[in-house]
C-alpha cells in the first residue's frame, strides 16, 4: 500500500514521540513519507491496523513534520557537533537511509 493523504488516520503522533522508521519514500509529488516499524506504530495507533503504516515527514510545500535524530542532535549542539551536510539534497540522508551511513547520534561523530 502506497502512503496517500487520502488514506483513513490510523493514529497520532505527539511532540516529543520517538519512533522508528523502517523506510523512507519520496513520492513525485515532492512529499517525504516514512514507513513506522510495526513495534513503534502499535504505541500510536488507535486501534488493531493490518498492513504498512506511514507517517507524512516533510509535505511537498517543505513543511517539516518528524525530525531525525541527527537532525535534532544538530539543533542542541551546533557548535560541537559542526554542521548537518549531506552529500545529497534528498530527505533520505537525514533518516539514515541514503549513500553513506551516518551515525545517528550527531553528524560527524564515529
Amino acid at each position: 500500500c502506497a502512503p496517500s493523504l487520502n488514506a483513513v488516520p490510523i493514529g497520532m503522533l505527539s511532540l516529543g514521540d520517538n519512533i522508528v522508521v523502517y523506510d523512507v519514500k519520496e513520492t513525485p509529488a515532492g512529499e517525504c513519507w516514512v514507513k513506522i516499524e510495526r513495534d513503534s506504530a502499535e504505541k500510536f495507533c488507535f486501534g488493531m491496523v493490518d498492513g504498512d503504516l506511514w507517517s507524512l515527514a516533510v509535505s511537498n510545500t517543505d513543511i517539516q513534520y518528524l525530525q531525525s535524530e541527527a537532525e535534532i542532535q544538530e539543533q542542541r549542539w551546533p557548535n560541537i557537533l559542526g554542521n548537518f551536510k549531506t552529500k545529497s539534497n534528498s530527505f533520505l540522508s537525514p533518516f539514515g537511509i541514503g549513500d553513506e551511513i551516518k551515525n545517528v547520534w550527531g553528524p560527524g561523530l564515529p
